[in-house]
């Protein structure tokens, strides 16, 4: 550890400033890092310079020094950590590296209501709008990349906002505790990124993509139609949408991928679509009130534990493309009576039917599920 008058640093991080009444800090060649809280609250600190040997600013590190007006990042640096310039209410300008490709922080203190982000911003870090009361427009622009956690968090009066179709990373938490009630989607309307606590959802038949967990835990939504262009519902799109009764799937979905529905627990039927080829591990867990699937003979994958709990599952008909039915696949189906499985599945996981107690395999004569079904004791139809 190095102690100066005004910095105590430790390999090449700068990890507090030492000298509360500080107005300029001239940050030594050499710092890679300023640590978490260095500067918080130096309230008489105006101006900063950064050496170009700078790759990350620590979390809340220039947190509440209210007399800072204006600060320029070298390009070298890589990570602003969230709230590094929060409270920052004297900063006369967005805090940018030099070349502004990257927006770590838009001003408290500003009252403008609109704000346009420069055409050469790729990135809109961790923070960098968060707590904003005033700002009710932003447009960002094509050729915008990424936007980081909480880069819009608590926008008090940020009600829409509208994507370049540029865009490869949006942080599941980008808009956390804003007050948007429109969906945010790309320019194009081809990816949803953002859908707002709904009781029904309304999707434009351009969209192609929507993000995981797009309306997960939303306990509001009763009904949802998915558009034809839509190749697949992804990673727990639904799950824990507990009232979720109904939903129509267009025909060109090819994969309903993990957890996609996993507790949507009022569900009582669901039609897999026509171009559907996979229902990926536990799809449909949990969906309590599940008595009705219906398959078309596309699919050739269904994952571990698919339909698994799914208690109030009746009947079932498997598809002649399906060659295997995997581990818990259908465990814990405790009413699950009348299963037909074809010559065409010549692989069945041990505990696939475990704790169905009242099942029927009905199958072909002389197939692998009448062995199966002899082997492990369940009664068979043929």
């Amino acid at each position: 550890m190095i102690v100066s008058d005004s910095f105590s640093i430790q390999n090449d991080i700068l990890v507090q400033c030492t000298d509360q009444k500080i107005t300029c800090a001239q940050i030594p060649d050499g710092i890679k890092e300023i640590g978490a809280a260095a500067f918080k609250g130096f309230s008489r600190l105006r101006s900063v310079v950064f050496p170009d040997t700078l790759l990350s600013i620590g979390s809340s590190a220039f947190e509440g020094c209210v007399d800072l007006t204006e600060i320029m990042l070298p390009d070298s640096v890589a990570h602003v950590g969230e709230k590094a310039f929060y409270r920052c209410a004297a900063l006369s300008a967005p805090v940018y590296n030099a070349s502004k490709t990257c927006l770590f922080r838009y001003p408290t203190g500003l009252t403008e209501t609109e704000f346009s982000v420069p055409s050469s911003v790729a990135t809109i870090a961790v923070g960098a709008f968060l707590g904003n009361s005033t700002l009710s427009c932003i447009h960002l622009p094509e050729g915008l990349k990424r936007i980081e956690a909480n880069a819009f968090g608590e926008c008090a009066k940020l009600s829409a906002i509208t994507l370049p179709d540029s865009i490869e990373y949006l942080d599941p938490e980008a808009f956390s505790g804003t007050t948007i009630t429109k969906p945010i989607f790309n320019a194009s309307e081809t990816t949803l990124f953002y859908y707002p606590p709904a009781s029904e959802i309304s999707l434009p038949k351009t969209l192609r993509h929507i993000l995981p967990g797009m309306f997960s835990g939303n306990t509001d939504l009763t009904h949802a139609y998915i558009p034809r262009y839509v190749e697949a519902i992804p990673p727990h799109a639904f799950s824990g949408c507990t009232s979720l009764a109904t939903i129509a799937l267009s025909d060109g979905i090819e994969r309903i991928e993990e957890s996609a529905f996993d507790g949507c627990c009022a569900l009582s039927a669901i039609i897999l679509p026509m171009d559907a080829k996979a229902i990926e591990k536990n799809a449909f867990r949990a969906c309590e009130s599940l008595r009705t699937v219906f398959m078309f003979d596309k699919i050739e994958e269904l994952g571990e534990g698919a339909f698994s709990d799914c208690v109030s599952l009746e009947t079932l008909s498997l598809p002649h493309t399906l060659t295997a039915i995997p581990e818990k696949a259908f465990f814990g189906c405790r009413d699950l009576r009348y299963i037909f499985i074809p010559t065409e599945i010549t692989s069945i996981a041990e505990n696939a039917f475990e704790g169905c107690s009242q099942l029927y395999i009905c199958t072909p004569q002389g197939s692998y599920a009448q062995s199966y079904a002899e082997a492990h004791h369940i009664p068979f139809l043929v």
